[in-house]
């Protein structure tokens, strides 16, 4: 099921059956920075540091404030109570994580993604447009035959909608299974089209995930950027806070 956006009065109750994804601005949370910092550990307060771009050092702080924010919502305590860990390809978890909520974030440019879960794996990835971008020498070189093949039959026009859908798709995807750029692209396949939003098509050719039931959304994050959500099951419904 796909709805709106939604600003919840209370701290909405995750069920097992729900992806919860949330967006945030960072131009709109900017004036309380001061408050995200207090959200960070000691570690993250050093990497932020080491940002030399204001803007990158910015949404560092603003995206892990404001997931610290979120978890202390699922599950309760202080920001800085919750300590992470990562698989062998990067993938963040929550250490002494009883609840088995799950997570993953994504930003771009002015706008951050946030995705939950109980017990499924999930991916979820924003993109803003930009102005100057070799969409058909770039398709060509990263996605799959078949991907490359259903963008080459659109329309000039339509090519930068349907190739930032494949890109936040297929990154999406790569996010959920836990293994990033390290998972060949031309080993899966999504729906290149200009779709906004909704259930998208996703195929597998690797054996050792085809068999699971990984399920891909497109989102509609904002004008000008695009977005995909991938969970590993097949009945769920997707609710959208900001």
């Amino acid at each position: 099921m796909y709805q709106e956006w939604l600003k919840p009065k209370s701290f909405p109750k995750l069920a097992k059956n729900q992806i919860h994804i949330w967006k945030i601005k960072f131009s709109e949370l900017l004036p309380q920075i001061s408050c995200y910092w207090q959200n960070l550990t000691f570690s993250e307060k050093e990497r932020a540091n080491k940002f030399k771009v204001e803007h990158a050092r910015n949404a560092f702080v603003i995206s892990h404030g404001v997931l610290r924010k979120l978890l202390v919502g699922y599950l309760g305590g202080n920001p800085t109570d919750f300590s992470f860990q990562q698989n062998e390809y990067g993938k963040p978890s929550i250490e002494n994580n009883l609840l088995n909520l799950r997570f993953n974030l994504s930003h771009s440019r002015d706008l951050a993604l946030f995705a939950f879960a109980l017990n499924y794996e999930v991916g979820v990835d924003v993109e803003c447009a930009r102005e100057k971008i070799e969409v058909d020498e770039i398709a060509a070189k990263f996605f799959a035959k078949a991907e490359v093949h259903d963008l080459f039959l659109l329309p000039p026009n339509e090519r930068q909608i349907a190739f930032y859908n494949c890109w936040t798709r297929k990154e999406a995807f790569i996010k959920a299974i836990g293994k990033g750029i390290f998972f060949p692209l031309e080993k899966f396949s999504v729906a290149v089209d200009t779709k906004k939003q909704g259930r998208a098509k996703l195929t597998i050719m690797d054996e050792s995930y085809a068999s699971k039931p990984w399920v891909l959304y497109a989102l509609d994050p904002a004008p000008e950027y695009y977005g995909a959500l991938v969970v590993n099951c097949e009945k769920i419904t997707l609710m959208r806070f900001c």
